[in-house]
C-alpha cells in the first residue's frame, strides 16, 4: 500500500480509515453488501463474527462494531471488497474531469446511488492504495461537504496530488478534442463547457479559464469545417430561374452541413 502522499505515513492511513468506517451509514452500508455476491459477503461477515444469513441494518452496526475493534488490515481488506464496484466506477468518471467541480458532480451522482458514506469509505480506499487517482475523489467528497474533523484535514493534505491529476487529465482532453477528435465529441464538450460557464456567471463566479478555452477550440473548429463546405455557384446569366433554383439548392446544402456541425438543436441552444 501506498501512503495518502509524501510524508504522511501509515499512521495517517490507519486513521483515515477508522473515520471512515466510524462514519458509515447502517442503511447505506446494507444496500453495499446486498450487492456484492452472496459468496463473498458471507465469507466476509463470518471471518468478521458478524451475522450473514440475512444482512439487516441491526447487522451492518454490528459489523461496523467489530470493525472498530479490529485492526487496521480487517478494516482495510473490508472496505476494499465491500466497495469494489463503487471503486471502479468512481475511478473511471473521474478519469475523465478537468477540474474539482467536475469531479464534486461525478462524486454527487455516484453518491445518489451509493450514499455519501459508502463514497467516502470508497475514496479513503481507493487513496491508500492509489493517491495519484483517487486523491481527486477524496478532495471532491470534501468539496461536496461529505468530510469533517480528521478526513477533511487529509483531503487538505492531498489537494496538490488532485490538482495535478486533474491537469493531467486537462490536457489529454485538450488532446482529444484536437484535430483528430470527431466533431461529435468536440461540441458535447463545448457543451458541458457552455453549461458550467452559465452557471458561473449567474451565480457571480469567475468563469473557469479551461471551459471558456473549450468553448473556443469548438468555435475555431467549427470554423475550419464550416469553410470547407464554402459554395461558390458559377452565375451564367443573372437573374434566371435557372441560376436562382442552383443558389437556393446550394444555399440549403450548406444550411444543412453547417446544421449538422452544430449538432442536434439541444447543442445549439446550450452553446447559445
Amino acid at each position: 500500500m501506498s501512503d495518502l502522499s509524501d510524508g504522511i505515513g501509515l499512521t495517517l492511513e490507519h486513521a483515515a480509515m477508522a473515520r471512515a468506517w466510524e462514519q458509515v451509514n447502517p442503511e447505506e452500508l446494507v444496500d453495499a453488501l446486498r450487492a456484492m455476491p452472496a459468496k463473498v459477503r458471507n465469507r466476509l461477515l463470518s471471518s468478521l463474527k458478524t451475522p450473514s444469513a440475512k444482512v439487516t441494518p441491526i447487522s451492518a452496526r454490528l459489523l461496523a462494531t467489530n470493525l472498530a475493534r479490529a485492526s487496521y488490515q480487517d478494516r482495510f481488506r473490508a472496505a476494499d471488497i465491500i466497495t469494489t464496484p463503487v471503486t471502479d466506477t468512481l475511478g473511471d468518471e473521474v478519469d475523465k474531469v478537468s477540474n474539482r467541480q467536475e469531479a464534486c458532480d461525478v462524486v454527487a451522482e455516484v453518491a445518489r446511488s451509493w450514499g455519501p458514506t459508502i463514497v467516502v469509505l470508497t475514496a479513503v480506499c481507493g487513496v491508500i492504495t492509489d493517491p495519484d487517482r483517487y486523491a481527486a475523489v477524496l478532495v471532491a467528497c470534501a468539496d461536496a461537504g461529505y468530510l469533517t474533523g480528521e478526513l477533511a484535514d487529509i483531503a487538505g493534505m492531498v489537494t496538490d496530488v488532485a490538482d495535478e491529476r486533474l491537469a493531467a487529465n486537462a490536457s489529454s482532453l485538450q488532446a482529444t478534442m484536437g484535430a483528430e477528435a470527431s466533431l461529435e465529441d468536440i461540441w458535447q464538450g463545448a457543451v458541458q463547457a457552455a453549461v458550467r460557464l452559465s452557471a458561473d456567471v449567474a451565480g457571480g463566479v469567475l468563469p473557469d479559464e479551461d471551459d471558456i478555452a473549450t468553448v473556443e477550440r469548438y468555435a475555431a473548429r467549427l470554423a475550419v469545417e464550416a469553410a470547407g463546405y464554402g459554395v461558390e455557384p458559377t452565375v451564367r446569366a443573372v437573374g434566371t430561374a435557372e441560376v436562382r433554383a442552383e443558389l437556393d439548392a446550394a444555399v440549403a446544402d450548406l444550411a444543412s452541413r453547417l446544421g449538422r456541425l452544430t449538432g442536434p438543436d439541444d447543442v445549439a441552444d446550450a452553446l447559445a
